[in-house]
């Protein structure tokens, strides 16, 4: 789990606000709550992410990863990131059967 960790090291939940903090560079206090507890244990230092299985783990061809993509880096920023997807078109909903309503036509018009 360790390497995974850290992914989300600059991310913390403000509950009160409900929404996302971001602290570029700067780890959240939260990853050092039982730091005393073992104090020869993983420390985390920044955003990094290794995803052991990705780069070669004995289940790497089990799991049938895309060999094209990474098996480690650090998480962008937010304003780095994609924006967000567009709500798929109503043609696209009616193709999902878990959604019959979504496909139901409105009346015609007289």
């Amino acid at each position: 789990m360790d390497p995974m960790a850290s992914a989300f090291a600059y991310y913390d939940y403000d509950e009160t606000k409900g929404n996302m903090i971001y602290t570029a560079g700067k780890v959240q206090p939260k990853y050092f709550i039982n730091a005393s507890n073992n104090q020869y244990g993983y420390v985390t230092t920044d955003d990094s992410w290794e995803s052991r299985i990705r780069l070669g783990g004995a289940d790497a061809k089990i799991f049938n990863f895309d060999p094209n993509l990474p098996g480690k880096g650090n998480v962008p920023p937010p304003s780095a990131r994609r924006s967000p997807a567009v709500a798929p078109s109503r043609a696209a909903r009616c193709r999902r059967p878990s959604r019959p309503s979504a496909c139901a036509h409105p009346p015609a018009s007289k």
